[in-house]
């Protein structure tokens, strides 16, 4: 067989290497398996290398560089913003005005390069006269918010100064005109904004600690006053939670997210730590990095609002504990940093492309921690409010709905109760994530998810970025997208009822 004793002794020699292999393989085998393990490993690596690229997208963009004070004493802040914009589409500029509800923003004054312009405004928005001019142009705006004292988005309560939407936000442009504000209700997100660069700088007492959108550049104290400056890249807001009564801790995850996660209720931490860090771990995972190099979750104060998210922040109130599906709501949060943050959505438009996806995510973490069962569990107690035509609204959990004849893709604007809301916006996408994973399989529906996050990362999607996705991985499956997102609902229900009652 062989015809010398070369041949024969390298036959022996592949015989020993692959006895070896199947050796070390047994004894070496990671927990998950190896096909798990590579696969992660892939996901892992294909994750890392799109976040380079990203990063490295240098498109013109607005900057802002906004100069603060916050006056605890009259609960104001006060301050300039200076807006550069590289390309004026038309003759004028808008710049949103949201924290309206309580007390509007003041716009003091208003320069246009350097020159004190005439503006109009009002409660809601801030409109600039250009004169003319349709090119590059720097506008600084002098303004004053107050801050009401709640546990608002906007505001104060125990301690802890909430300031988000605290200053004027260049209006979005679109099929050729700026959008208007949208008429604000006391549920979803009325907030349409586009990707900018920031650099704030604050004043304020000394014995306040933070947590912002951006990164700490530097800090300083004089007397009982300090002052400190964040930096952030590509972000669609710039927030700050602040105050004192905080209980932290702190990691860097292996992707090197700087994670942070601090408590008013120091029993509370180890618990909350260990869901933000099993949370991140899945979104990694299954999506790929957060885009960005740090990111916040906060246990805010008894009565504020339930849960909602900022660029590199993930708040709840502490009332959270107390609800039935509390953990789901925080792991929704955090999904935000994934779809809202690193993939931007404007959530006025489309509010279901990026609470569905968040809240599909959050069952993703419930699969992930508590098993498949747990997942199968919460899927069927999910159809069973969709078939019955009940709220999926936390504060009105079950509640009778009215949406016959509607379709999932509506804007914020077409909703008057959270009823409803919650049942369009969050309850109806989760089930299309699951009805479409049913139908194409685990391998491709989770390519079908992390395609549209790598390729859309520190960018603004909308439905049509979606079915692109779904179509790259598989054509066939589009016109179910389009049953879910355009249909009437008893429609739906009716022609899906067999794959979620089998």
């Amino acid at each position: 067989m062989f015809s010398s004793k070369k041949q024969l002794f390298f036959y022996q020699l592949i015989l020993s290497f692959f006895a070896t292999a199947i050796i070390l393989g047994i004894f070496l085998r990671p927990a998950q398996g190896w096909i798990a393990y590579l696969q992660s490993q892939w996901n892992h690596w294909q994750s890392s290398s799109l976040f380079v690229s990203n990063q490295a997208v240098t498109d013109a963009h607005v900057k802002y560089q906004i100069d603060a004070d916050l006056d605890t004493a009259n609960s104001l802040i006060t301050g300039t913003a200076v807006v550069a914009i590289p390309s004026v589409p038309t003759d004028n500029l808008m710049f949103y005005l949201f924290p309206s509800t309580y007390k509007p923003i003041a716009i003091e004054q208003v320069q246009l390069n350097g020159k004190t312009v005439p503006f109009n405004a009002n409660a809601y928005q801030l409109t600039i006269p250009l004169g003319g001019q349709k090119k590059s142009v720097q506008v600084k705006i002098h303004f004053s918010t107050p801050i009401p004292a709640a546990g608002t988005r906007l505001g104060e309560t125990q301690g802890v100064w909430s300031l988000t939407y605290w200053y004027p936000i260049l209006a979005v442009w679109q099929n050729g005109n700026w959008i208007p504000r949208p008429h604000p209700y006391p549920f979803g997100d009325p907030f349409l904004m586009d990707l900018a660069d920031y650099q704030v700088r604050l004043k304020y007492p000394s014995h306040f600690k933070w947590y912002t959108s951006g990164t700490l550049v530097s800090a300083e104290s004089q007397g009982n006053q300090s002052f400190s400056e964040w930096k952030a890249d590509r972000i669609r807001n710039f927030a700050l939670i602040g105050g004192t009564g905080w209980h932290e801790t702190s990691w860097q995850t292996s992707e090197g997210v700087k994670v942070a996660v601090a408590v008013r209720n120091e029993s509370n931490l180890q618990k909350l730590k260990t869901i933000v860090d099993n949370a991140v771990k899945t979104y990694t995972i299954r999506f790929g990095n957060d885009a960005y190099p740090s990111l916040s979750v906060l246990e805010m104060p008894t009565g504020t609002t339930f849960a909602h998210e900022y660029p590199n922040l993930a708040l709840f109130s502490d009332d959270i504990w107390n609800w039935k599906n509390g953990e789901h709501w925080i792991a929704h949060e955090i999904a935000h940093a994934w779809w809202f943050s690193s993939v931007g959505t404007y959530k006025a438009l489309n509010p279901w492309l990026d609470e569905g996806l968040a809240d599909y995510s959050a069952l993703l973490y419930t699969e992930r921690t508590d098993g498949a069962a747990a997942y199968r569990q919460m899927i069927a107690d999910d159809w069973a409010l969709f078939r019955d035509g009940k709220s999926y609204a936390p504060n009105r959990y079950g509640t009778p709905v009215q949406v016959t004849g509607q379709p999932a893709d509506q804007p914020y604007m077409n909703f008057t109760n959270e009823t409803t809301y919650y049942y369009l916006m969050y309850l109806r996408p989760v089930l299309m994530y699951h009805d479409l994973r049913s139908v194409l399989g685990d391998q491709k529906f989770f390519n079908f998810l992390q395609q549209f996050y790598l390729k859309n990362r520190l960018r603004t999607v909308n439905r049509q970025n979606l079915e692109q996705a779904l179509t790259d991985v598989d054509p066939n499956a589009l016109p179910l997208l389009r049953l879910w997102l355009d249909t009437p609902n008893e429609q739906v229900i009716a022609q899906v009822r067999g794959r979620f009652e089998k």
